[in-house]
């Protein structure tokens, strides 16, 4: 059986490149939405929603940061947060929103990416 060579150091794929930009233009998508429902919002509920909209964006921009530079913990929490995404995705296809199969494509696109690149991530 072939053994896999260990990558170079600092060589980043093309499409872990375009899974972490995924990643953050999700994380972006996720933040304009929580400032805008706080600037159209009047009522408290939509605060505590537009703070958890906030933490999950910052949290996609910074996966999205330590996968740019290949690091393992962005790789898990990259995955993590798009694994939370398709299931908010699917539970939403119910409801009808269309939108919803763009984000479940681009999340599975971004689990597939980032477990099967995992040689190139360093602890």
């Amino acid at each position: 059986m072939a053994q896999r060579s260990r990558p170079p150091v600092g060589a980043r794929p093309g499409v872990v490149t375009v899974a972490a930009l995924v990643l953050a233009g999700a994380g972006a998508a996720a933040v304009l939405d929580a400032i805008i429902l706080v600037a159209f919002s009047s009522i408290g509920a939509f605060d505590v929603a537009a703070i958890v909209l906030l933490a999950v964006g910052a949290l996609e921009v910074f996966a999205a940061t330590q996968v740019f530079e290949l690091r393992e913990r962005g790789r898990r929490l990259g995955i993590t947060m798009s694994v939370l995404a398709v299931v908010l995705d699917l539970v939403l296809l119910g409801k009808g929103t269309i939108l919803s199969i763009l984000g479940i494509a681009a999340g599975v696109f971004v689990i597939y990416v980032l477990y099967a690149n995992r040689e190139y991530f360093a602890g």
